[in-house]
């Protein structure tokens, strides 16, 4: 009878050993490596920090979730982002991240906020700038060649609500305006 305990408990010990190593070796796979790491462009905070508010209203939130759209209608629901700031460097050239191609980043500086927006090219391919003159109108269409560090900027992206975020018609438009004086 002790003898049979004996290699129960050996066996018991055996079969722990074997799931202590499996789960080390889970957790080990689960952590990517830096190459597989995705940099996705800058998004608005949504842990509010003691100098921020929320963006959207809890009320418009829950009246937002509710939206039903007839699907042989036309009709979109946009959300239209924007901010203006300071170009403090640019990267025309893109950043490859791992097996991702970001072709266009802009780092600007928006209040005390100064960090780079690399653009997906989706999102980079929609790209349209412009000039506004002494705040008046757009005065002419530019290249992003245009874009230069000092530039006070408005940037303004439009999005399909009805999409997800890493879908290529989640993204309609990008729009960065150079403000002269």
């Amino acid at each position: 009878m002790q003898r049979v305990l004996k290699v129960f408990l050996v066996i018991l010990l055996i079969v722990t050993a074997i799931e202590g190593g499996y789960l080390i070796y889970v957790r080990q796979k689960k952590q990517p490596s830096p190459d597989q790491v995705q940099y996705t462009p800058q998004v608005p905070s949504l842990l509010p920090e003691s100098n921020m508010e929320t963006a959207i209203h809890p009320e418009q939130l829950e009246s937002l979730a509710r939206i039903a759209i007839n699907k042989k209608s036309n009709e979109k629901y946009y959300l239209y982002n924007e901010s203006s700031g300071v170009i403090t460097d640019l990267d025309l050239k893109g950043k490859t991240v791992g097996k991702t191609l970001f072709p266009f980043g802009i780092k600007y500086k928006s209040g005390e906020i100064d960090d780079w927006w690399y653009l997906s090219p989706t999102l980079a391919s929609l790209i349209e700038v412009q000039i506004q003159e002494n705040g008046g109108t757009i005065t002419k269409k530019a290249k992003n060649e245009d874009l230069k560090v000092g530039d006070s900027v408005r940037l303004q992206e439009v999005v399909d609500l009805y999409y997800g975020s890493k879908e290529p018609q989640h993204s309609k438009a990008f729009i960065i305006t150079i403000l002269r004086d």
